[in-house]
């Protein structure tokens, strides 16, 4: 019987005992290396943290600098102050108009305003919301412009009337 000489794997280099080492290697719980392996918060695994101007997760970047950072101010526009972004994207869902606080994603659509209030891209009787309004029923059985509208005039048979809905 012969006896095989078999190195031993090498133990992580852990300081810090999150898991990676520093170089990091196959021996560790995760193989990335730590790049400051004496604080646990440090490592590869972790978020960024954006309020304390060190790179939390290893990768090169700190704070604003890494698009994954979590617990950044963000500097949006808001001029109406309805909470709503021109931005949009990381300041959240679009305010098609920023120079007036009743239009924005969440607000309910006015239906003889001229504006789009819900920033849907729809405005007034040619929105969704406004079928039915009284401000979109249409003058005669003949005006069929806007949804809803031979539905709304009870003078029409819009059942059997071409267009409607």
């Amino acid at each position: 019987m012969t006896d095989y000489f078999c190195p031993t794997q090498p133990a992580c280099t852990d300081n810090d005992g999150d898991g990676y080492g520093n170089p990091g290697d196959s021996s560790c719980a995760n193989s990335a290396t730590d790049c400051d392996d004496n604080n646990t918060s440090i490592n590869p695994g972790a978020a960024e943290n954006c309020t304390d101007g060190i790179d939390n997760n290893c990768n090169g970047r700190v704070d604003t600098q890494d698009e994954n950072a979590i617990g950044c101010s963000l500097d949006c526009t808001d001029d109406d102050g309805d909470s709503y972004s021109p931005d949009g994207g990381t300041c959240g869902q679009t305010d098609c108009n920023d120079n007036n606080a009743s239009v924005n994603p969440r607000a309910f659509e006015s239906c003889d305003d001229g504006l789009d209030n819900d920033c849907n891209g729809q405005t007034d009787c040619n929105d969704n919301a406004c079928s039915g309004d009284p401000a979109c029923v249409a003058e005669s059985c003949t005006d069929y412009g806007d949804r809803g509208n031979c539905k709304a005039d009870p003078s029409c048979n819009y059942s059997r009337k071409r267009g409607c809905y």
